[in-house]
């Protein structure tokens, strides 16, 4: 029934307005030419349209609109449900990389962890130079070292160390090697099991190290979110 009031309602609310330009064509039901005048045709349509609209509102289903109304809430609930909360989105402070020995076929993989400040060196050597952590799976065997584009200073066999700190624990002195090509670039500390899992679980790390010609250097990192299941 509301629907038919609604077409009512609008056929006479055009015929209306056009009965305001031109009575004779929306009066064209009447036969007397004489008697289509402009205040017949706005009585009747304005009339006809005003009873259309009181008639279908009260004769429209009320229960209609309600489930209507239960029905959107139901459908909001239900994509509310369906929608994941977002994930934590890990902290990017490692770079992961891999490599393919091409003799045995024996994938190699590499974390990596650059230190948030830098130090100055003499030259040769740059300026606003940082240091970084490797974490790498090579042959099979995980371990840990540390690259600087500077001279750390030698460690053949372990004579040197350095001091590292995880977030506010003790302070750990380890001792270090240096690499086996002669490079005084690197720096293979010790206990490398132990530091691993220590770093899986912090935050923060300080890392103190002796450089050649410079004295101890102490490095910062931000290592959360390390991911490392080899």
């Amino acid at each position: 029934m509301s629907v038919f009031f609604f077409i009512l309602g609008f056929v006479s609310f055009i015929f209306f307005i056009i009965g305001l330009f031109s009575p004779k064509t929306s009066l064209f039901w009447v036969s007397d030419v004489a008697k289509r005048k402009r205040g017949l045709s706005v009585a009747v349509y304005l009339s006809v349209w005003i009873i259309s609209l009181i008639l279908g509102n009260v004769l429209s289903p009320k229960g209609e609109t309600v489930n209507n109304v239960n029905d959107t809430e139901v459908v909001v609930s239900e994509v509310e449900e369906t929608v994941a909360p977002p994930k934590k989105e890990e902290p990017k402070n490692w770079k992961y990389s891999e490599t393919v020995d091409e003799m045995t076929d024996v994938t190699n993989y590499f974390a990596e962890c650059v230190s948030v400040n830098t130090h100055d060196f003499k030259f040769p050597y740059k300026k606003n130079t940082p240091m970084y952590i490797y974490v790498r799976n090579m042959n099979g065997k995980n371990d840990l070292y540390l690259y600087i584009d500077a001279q750390v200073m030698t460690s053949l066999f372990g004579d040197e160390y350095i001091r590292i700190k995880f977030d506010d624990g003790e302070l750990m002195t380890v001792p270090y090697n240096s690499s086996t090509d002669g490079s005084s670039k690197y720096a293979f500390p010790q206990r490398s099991t132990t530091l691993i899992n220590k770093i899986k679980n912090a935050k923060k790390v300080k890392i103190d190290i002796p450089m050649y010609n410079e004295g101890r250097c102490v490095f910062d990192f931000n290592v959360e979110g390390l991911v490392w299941e080899h």
